[in-house]
């Protein structure tokens, strides 16, 4: 399944979609700086919600691409918080799941061999915490979100192209997208009832929950990743395309709307310690 380059971008924050077969325009700083000059610290308390947009068919900016609808329906929040007013919401306003909860046995490995990126992990944070999961019924994230999920160690390893390709036509999204360099997966931006899970679902100080099956995953980019800025890798597609934050310069990020229906931009990083146009 090859997907374009992620930004984690934020406002709405939906991930990684698929690529193109012609390279996109390659930003400059000046340009990416510039467009993110458009955007105020009010627009940060009025972030739209992603309720429902997603597309079965052709990619949209904007829009999520599903290969298909979830088979299940239901779970997630059972209430809309106060933080949600009509069709945006204030993350500001938003309460977190309480508690701070490091994994001592956490692990994650990177290594790069015969033209792959091989990763190995049990799905912990490394060096970040979690909060504490399932949601306690003292916790006030229990009124809106009763999350029954504590958790659970996994076992994945898995390979993604060292050096990945644009394809036409783009692919769609499953539910998993990618993984953070601190081991976490990374999830579309979509809860069961796809609705903006970033919104909806109360996660915690670092904006992580568990799903069914006790893996942890973000859906959005987490408060405690160190270092967002849009030069920076934080994580991988599962296409290989590599994942940076938005920050462009303190105070000023690009928000979804500077992103293309694939959810990403082209212009240089620090990859594997050199600089690379992706």
């Amino acid at each position: 399944m090859i997907r374009r380059s992620a930004l984690l971008a934020a406002f709405f924050c939906l991930f990684a979609a698929p690529a193109r077969a012609a390279p996109p325009h390659v930003y400059t700083d000046a340009e990416l700086l510039a467009m993110a000059s458009r955007h105020s610290a009010a627009d940060l308390r009025h972030l739209p919600l992603g309720d429902g947009k997603y597309t079965l068919d052709t990619p949209r900016k904007g829009y999520i691409d599903l290969c298909r609808l979830p088979r299940g329906r239901g779970g997630g929040a059972q209430h809309a918080g106060p933080w949600i007013h009509g069709s945006t919401w204030n993350p500001s306003e938003k309460i977190f799941v309480q508690g701070r909860q490091f994994w001592n046995d956490a692990r994650f490995s990177m290594s790069l061999d015969n033209g792959q990126r091989d990763f190995t992990g049990n799905g912990l944070p490394v060096d970040t915490p979690t909060g504490i999961f399932p949601i306690q019924s003292s916790d006030p994230a229990f009124q809106y979100d009763r999350n029954p999920n504590g958790v659970e160690e996994q076992d994945y390893s898995d390979s993604f192209p060292l050096h990945p390709a644009y394809t036409d036509p783009p692919s769609c999204m499953e539910m998993e997208v990618g993984v953070m360099t601190n081991g976490v997966p990374l999830f579309n931006g979509f809860d069961a009832d796809l609705r903006d899970a970033a919104a909806h679902e109360v996660q915690d100080h670092c904006d992580g929950h568990p799903q069914s099956g006790g893996e942890y995953h973000y859906h959005s980019l987490s408060a405690c990743l160190k270092n967002t800025d849009i030069h920076h890798v934080i994580g991988y597609a599962l296409d290989g395309f590599p994942i940076t934050g938005g920050t462009v310069a303190p105070g000023k990020f690009l928000t979804t709307g500077d992103l293309d229906e694939c959810h990403g931009l082209t212009s240089a990083i620090m990859l594997d310690g050199k600089k690379t146009v992706t």
